[in-house]
């Protein structure tokens, strides 16, 4: 009974590490994606330049 208890243990603390790996890739993905929304309202900032300068 006592090994048993044991790999129990070592199985959650298993799982405990896998489910941290998965947040931090969760957290890197949401990274990225608000890094691409700041790229995309530069490009349309610029945009916006243009139009007011080809207006004048």
């Amino acid at each position: 009974m006592r090994n048993d208890a044991g790999l129990r243990g070592r199985v959650r603390v298993r799982v405990r590490v896998r489910v941290r790996v998965r947040v931090r890739v969760r957290v890197r993905v949401r990274v990225r994606v608000r890094v691409r929304v700041r790229v995309r309202v530069r490009v349309r900032v610029r945009v916006r330049v243009r139009v007011r300068v080809r207006v004048r």
